[in-house]
This record gives structure tokens, C-alpha cells and sequence, in this order.
């Protein structure tokens, strides 16, 4: 239950980057996924029949400066890959078939 909060909002961005990124163009897509446990993991996998992602593999994400006191400098997004692998203790992705698979591994310790 104290990791509940992180896998949701890994989740959330995981879904939210397929939809936004992988099938902006094809809004019918079929986006499955699936959730595994073991008692000290959780294991996300995702499929989508969207665009491969850039260089086949995942971004890397970004790290930034930012200055609370100017917040019109703030960047829209760019986050999510720093925080999904920050969060994340193995990350696996392929394209087979015409369709990404993505495997996230969460430690719930």
C-alpha cells in the first residue's frame, strides 16, 4: 500500500506517453495491459500497436535545473522518463509484430 501511490503514477505516464506519442494517430488502437506480482516485485507490461519508440529503445529522460521562482520557465513536460526510471529497477522494451512491449519492474521494499 506505501508504493501504491508511485506504481499508479508510473502507470499513468506510461499509458499517457502511449496514447499521446505511440498512437496519437491511430485513436481506435488497442492498448493492453498487464500486472504481475511477486511479493517483493511488481511487474507492468504494456503492448500497443503504436509507432516504435525513437532508436528502439526507451528515452532516457531528462534532468533539469528548474527555478521555482521563475515559473514561466518551466517546460511543459519531459519528465516522465526521468521519473518512470527513477522509479523502476529494470526496464524492457521490444517491437515484435508490429507492436511494443514495455516490462517495468517495481520493488515494492
Amino acid at each position: 500500500p506505501d508504493r501504491l501511490d508511485l506504481v499508479e503514477i508510473v502507470a499513468g505516464e506510461v499509458l499517457n506517453n502511449i496514447v499521446e506519442h505511440a498512437c496519437a494517430e491511430c485513436p481506435d488502437a488497442d492498448i493492453a495491459i498487464a500486472v504481475d506480482t511477486t511479493p517483493d516485485r511488481l511487474i507492468l507490461r504494456t503492448s500497443d500497436p503504436g509507432v516504435p519508440m525513437p532508436g528502439g529503445s526507451p528515452p532516457q529522460g531528462r534532468a533539469c535545473t528548474l527555478d521555482p521562482t521563475r515559473p514561466e520557465t518551466l517546460p511543459e513536460g519531459g519528465f516522465g522518463w526521468s521519473m518512470i526510471r527513477a522509479s523502476t529497477s529494470r526496464i524492457a522494451y521490444t517491437r515484435s509484430e508490429g507492436r511494443n512491449h514495455l516490462r517495468l519492474d517495481m520493488a515494492l521494499d
